[in-house]
This record gives C-alpha cells, sequence and structure tokens, in this order.
C-alpha cells in the first residue's frame, strides 16, 4: 500500500513538473478579438520576468509551485494552477492567453512595442553600456514616437504611414506637451524617448525643440538604444 501511495506521489510531481516545464519561455499575452498584443512575459525555472509597456522595463518575480502572475491593473501577484497549454497557446481563461515566442532579434525588437498605442523599434548601436543605467523611476517620464497600431488607428483616425507620439495611454501632439512635462519638478526629471529608428530626423528635432521651450534642457533628453545582437537596450543623450 505504501509502495502504491509513493507511485501516485512520484505521479503527481512527475505531472506538475512536465506542467511547469511547459510554461518556460517567452510569451506575448493577447486579449480575445485583439490582435496587438499588450504584455510580454519571461518564465524561467525560478522566475517570471513581467514587462508592462517594454522589456527595457522589466520587473522579475520568484516563482512558486504554482504559476505567478503579476496582475497589472492592482500590482499583486495572482496564482494560476488551471491554466493549461496547447501547442505553443497558453490559456488563462475564456478571455486571456499567451502565445509562446521564439527568441530572436525580430521578438526582442517586437517587445518594445508592448501594450502601446504605436510601433517602437529603437535605433540601434554595438554598445554594451550605455550614457544612462541608473534611472531613478520617480523622476523619469518616456515619450513614445511610432507609427501607430491599429487599435490606435480606429480609435484616433489616425494616419496608418505617419509618425505620432504617445503620452501615457493617449496620443498627444505638441501641444500636449506642456501638461504632460510640467506635473513634476524639472530640475530632477529626465526625459526618455522610445523613438522608431525610423521616424524622421526633423520629427525628433522638432519634439526636442518644443521640450526645451518648456523649460528643459538637452542633457535631461535621453533616447533609447538596442544592441540586437547581444539582446541589450539602454539610454544614450543622443541618437
Amino acid at each position: 500500500m505504501i509502495k502504491f501511495l509513493n507511485l501516485i506521489f512520484l505521479l503527481i510531481i512527475t505531472i506538475s513538473c512536465q506542467k511547469n516545464r511547459e510554461i518556460l519561455g517567452h510569451w506575448h499575452e493577447y486579449k480575445k478579438d485583439n490582435k496587438d498584443f499588450l504584455n510580454c512575459y519571461y518564465v524561467s525555472d525560478s522566475f517570471i520576468g513581467v514587462n508592462p509597456k517594454s522589456c527595457g522595463d522589466s520587473n522579475f518575480y520568484k516563482r512558486k509551485n504554482n504559476f505567478e502572475l503579476v496582475s497589472l491593473a492592482n500590482e499583486k501577484i495572482e496564482y494560476f494552477s488551471d491554466y493549461k497549454v496547447e501547442n505553443n497557446k497558453l490559456i488563462i481563461n475564456d478571455s486571456v492567453f499567451w502565445i509562446k515566442q521564439k527568441e530572436s532579434k525580430a521578438t526582442f525588437i517586437y517587445d518594445f512595442s508592448a501594450g502601446l498605442l504605436v510601433s517602437v523599434n529603437p535605433f540601434e548601436s554595438n554598445k554594451s553600456d550605455y550614457d544612462l543605467n541608473n534611472i531613478l523611476e520617480n523622476y523619469e517620464t518616456i515619450i513614445y514616437v511610432g507609427k501607430p497600431n491599429e487599435k490606435a488607428i480606429k480609435k484616433y483616425s489616425l494616419n496608418k504611414d505617419e509618425y505620432y507620439i504617445q503620452l501615457n495611454d493617449f496620443i498627444g501632439n505638441f501641444k500636449s506637451l506642456k501638461s504632460f512635462l510640467t506635473s513634476r519638478e524639472f530640475k530632477k526629471l529626465t526625459i526618455l524617448i522610445h523613438a522608431d529608428k525610423n521616424t524622421p530626423r526633423h520629427f525628433l528635432k522638432e519634439l526636442e525643440i518644443e521640450i526645451i521651450k518648456i523649460g528643459f534642457i538637452k542633457n535631461q533628453i535621453y533616447y533609447l538604444t538596442i544592441n540586437p545582437s547581444e539582446f541589450k537596450s539602454g539610454y544614450n543623450k543622443y541618437y
């Protein structure tokens, strides 16, 4: 009888381990009937990395026996034991699912647009170190620049071939910058521009001029750049 119970116990552990192995890897989260992926997740043997907006903004949490997921709405960790994996798809409930991604340059770059209204393929560099490595979260703000995705085109009636700026969760314009940037102390605020590398230079130049008009200096402005061969990202003062 004891041998039988031990066998059942080992079988349960084996099935559990197999299920855990199925969720290892790199995933994109989707909602039903939405073509744009919302978030990126990196699941390892002991950690889950959650990237609510881009892979340049990673947070890591320890995993336990069940699958840990950070709820972005209230920042609490929730536990899932009823998920199921079918081929490269992880199904959490009727409306949320994940699609497994291959680790590649294309996936790495694609992650920078996670949860955004615009698509961002950052400037490339062969640097491994960056001008700005330690950002004070309370004193930084991000401006996204790129072409709009399908969600933004429908919501704001935008031109798919033009470049726009995203401020927080809305598509803004140069007139919106002042109210967006003056909510915190000027001297300590670092402005991080996540711009698509194909954005016209005159557009970025005009964006900088508008930021400086508000009262900032050029040294407060940094651009996101990536090293695509090493899968690294960081901020430099000039693109």
